[in-house]
């Protein structure tokens, strides 16, 4: 599975994820116990020092792992059956459903942290006493900065021009 994802090299550079035997007890605690080079290079082998690409993998593995669990409890609870296998079309099906649904909140995740950062980089525009004039711009308020008593006062609080971003993006969403 690593190799198809392309992270072989990755992996290999962080052995000390891989060579360990049980894995579930060190990857709830996020740290693996067993001496697989780490200390020679004077590093813990931790999963916060695995490179991101390296998580992703291990998230997707965790996740085949908890549906192939699902698959054999399901067996079991079936008077035993065949073994297990990947191209069972009951298992291929667990495994693709678990697997999408896994990159699918992943995307969501991502797109609501993105969100996240570009409105505290509009708030942080705003708030600043040099880049507001800009930031009021981009939201549709050019009109706001004339010269006048209106942009003195717009100048003079933070609270201000957060009011009137505020009052421009409302305005902005009600005309949608």
């Amino acid at each position: 599975l690593l190799r198809a994802a392309g992270f072989c090299d990755a992996v290999c550079e962080e052995g000390a994820v891989l060579q360990c035997r049980s894995c579930d007890d060190r990857v709830s605690s996020g740290s693996c116990e067993g001496d697989h080079g780490a200390e020679e290079r004077g590093e813990e082998a931790t999963l916060e020092s695995a490179p991101r690409a390296l998580l992703e993998v291990l998230a997707v593995v965790e996740v085949a792992r908890l549906a192939l669990r699902d698959q054999v409890a399901d067996r079991a609870g079936a008077a035993g059956g065949p073994p297990l296998r990947c191209q069972d079309v009951a298992v291929a099906r667990a495994l693709e459903c678990a697997l999408l649904d896994h990159v699918g909140q992943q995307s969501v995740d991502m797109a609501e942290a993105e969100k996240k950062r570009r409105r505290a980089d509009e708030a942080a525009v705003v708030a600043s006493p040099l880049r507001w004039r800009d930031g009021l711009d981009a939201v549709g308020g050019a009109f706001l900065c004339d010269g006048g008593p209106l942009e003195e006062w717009l100048d003079c609080d933070v609270t201000h021009r957060r009011l009137a971003r505020d009052l421009l993006e409302l305005q902005a969403a009600a005309t949608r």
